[in-house]
């Protein structure tokens, strides 16, 4: 049996986000990130990140790429010769490394780049990470407005029988 709908969906011509809020969203206008790596290198430039898995690894990525610079990823478990050897070769203007790792590059730092540290302690000789991200807080979030036919709750409904065989 074919069953005609009655109802209708059109295909989209733009993003649900500016359907929703009525305006593109604009992450690179806003991130202070981005400000602050303008402010220390030039397009172009090599930054080192030395972070284990977190979300300052990719703040820093998205920050690095929206500025034009170049990020050249290396890995905790590198020695000071080997993260020596990247640093040197990738020509780094900044290094962004972890706490626990800030010992090792500052050892390893013989270009004299400039250290950027994730820290949850202040380190008075490096400038520290979460500083540079929370620089323009209050942050005043966007609201969405949404009418009761903009939303959709989805459910599951499950049915329990008796086998019948």
């Amino acid at each position: 049996m074919i069953v005609k709908s009655t109802l209708t969906a059109e295909i989209p011509t733009e993003p649900i986000h500016t359907t929703l809020l009525g305006r593109c969203l604009d992450f690179h206008r806003e991130d202070p990130v981005r400000k602050a790596f303008k402010t220390k290198c030039v397009k172009g430039d090599v930054i080192l990140l030395c972070l284990k898995n977190s979300w300052q690894f990719i703040v820093a990525c998205v920050g690095a790429w929206s500025a034009g610079l170049v990020v050249s990823p290396a890995s905790t478990l590198f020695t000071e010769y080997e993260l020596r050897f990247q640093l040197e070769d990738s020509t780094a203007k900044i290094i962004i490394t972890a706490e626990s790792l800030l010992a090792k590059a500052v050892k390893a730092n013989s270009t004299k780049a400039k250290i950027i540290c994730v820290s949850k302690h202040k380190t008075t000789s490096v400038e520290d990470f979460l500083d540079i991200v929370t620089k323009q807080r209050p942050f005043s979030g966007t609201s969405i407005p949404l009418d009761l036919d903009e939303v959709r709750l989805s459910t599951q409904i499950t049915l329990t029988t008796r086998n019948k065989g």
